[in-house]
């Protein structure tokens, strides 16, 4: 059977579900969806621990957390889903003077966008949190509107908006292949048939160089994984906590109802689609989470709440994003190196107006384009990833 359609979008994790309905809304038609799972948010995104930040060390970074943001704030009233943000504030802790200088130079950028980021000293820092172990803090940089979502909402509040506008969401439909005539998209060809098209966007994650090497392109975004341990239930900090970043080690951890989630990257892990728990490792993330706070010692793993998702990282932890010069019609909406779920909702945006109308205006995102990376450039380098 052939079908035929406008746009196909590869992927409906919460990136593809937000252009498929920022695309629709602004008045595209024939956009199918495909995902190789049964259902939405099945991957990544159901496996995010769903911070959003604009504590970020580029412009560009900043610029898309801010408006997503914003957009967030009236999710519910334009999709009738609450997403659920939480806004306890990232509080960074920073004791080296290299991660000094990135922070304070980085506080530029916050006040030239109107952020208001406290540089708190280590009195403040243990006045307000008392559980923080702080002997070797130089300072900590907060902001109180970063905090976390319900990623599975927000993808659902995509969804659902989407197949109102029209959009076709094939599931349990992979995509195997691409047909090119004059060097040119002309067809997918998946699991369940193919369909024409002339446009294909690639927005499958952690997959995002696999269906890159379908078409003989090569998208240098490649999929880590990452553990995320949660205690049982912790009664001892009561209060609610901002979700803390020990820049010292990568660890992070925040409240998850009456427990306490944390993560950190295990960066001598090498590419894989590995999603198995390494207890070695977790082993490695409750010694720091222990240092940094010491009450944590009387914490217990619940083993059964512990999991691992996929990050799909660039080498300057920025998304690809833009046409390929080489495949006409062929666009990559990928590697965004955890930052998926914070700034779909503007790149959802940016990526619908891009296509229909050559240029996004709600943020200027043509230098996210591969071709930064062209001669071995190291393309926009992102300090402040976790």
């Amino acid at each position: 059977m052939v079908n035929i359609s406008n746009i196909v979008v590869i992927g409906a994790g919460i990136v593809g579900c937000s252009i498929a309905y920022n695309l629709a809304k602004k008045g595209a038609k024939g956009i199918v969806v495909l995902e190789k799972e049964d259902y939405i948010a099945k991957g990544s995104t159901g496996l995010s621990a769903s911070g959003i930040r604009a504590q970020f060390s580029s412009e560009i970074n900043i610029k898309l957390s801010l408006e997503s943001m914003k957009i967030l704030e009236g999710f519910e009233q334009d999709t009738g889903i609450n997403p659920e943000f939480k806004h306890i504030g990232y509080l960074f802790l920073i004791s080296s003077q290299d991660k000094l200088a990135i922070f304070k130079k980085a506080n530029e950028l916050y006040r030239k966008f109107g952020m208001e980021v406290d540089l708190l000293s280590p009195e403040e820092v243990n006045k307000r949190y008392p559980h923080l172990y702080i002997d070797d803090l130089l300072t900590a940089s907060f902001h109180h509107r970063d905090g976390y979502v319900n990623p599975v909402s927000i993808c659902t509040g995509y969804f659902k908006e989407a197949k109102r506008f029209g959009v076709n969401f094939q599931f349990e439909t992979e995509a195997i292949g691409f047909e090119v005539n004059k060097s040119k998209i002309t067809a997918v060809n998946t699991t369940k048939g193919r369909i024409e098209t002339p446009l294909v966007i690639n927005a499958s994650g952690p997959y995002a160089y696999i269906v890159g090497k379908m078409a003989n392109l090569d998208i240098p975004a490649l999929p880590f994984r990452r553990l995320i341990a949660v205690t049982e239930p912790f009664p001892y900090i009561k209060d609610e906590i901002p979700l803390t970043v020990d820049t010292s080690t990568g660890l992070f951890f925040r409240k998850e109802g009456q427990s306490i989630l944390m993560y950190e990257a295990d960066k001598n892990e090498p590419s894989s689609f590995n999603l198995r728990i390494n207890w070695n490792f977790i082993e490695v993330v409750i010694e720091h989470a222990v240092k940094r706070v010491p009450l944590l010692k009387d914490a217990k793993i619940h083993r059964h709440k512990t999991w691992a998702g996929l990050y799909s990282i660039t080498p300057d932890n920025h998304p690809i994003i833009g046409e390929m010069q080489q495949l006409p019609g062929f666009y990559n909406v990928v590697g965004f190196s955890g930052h998926g779920i914070m700034h779909s909702p503007a790149i959802g945006k940016c990526v619908a107006e891009m296509i229909l109308n050559g240029k996004s205006k709600l943020v200027d995102i043509s230098s996210l384009g591969i071709n930064r990376f062209e001669g071995g450039k190291k393309g926009i380098v992102e300090q402040a990833a976790i």
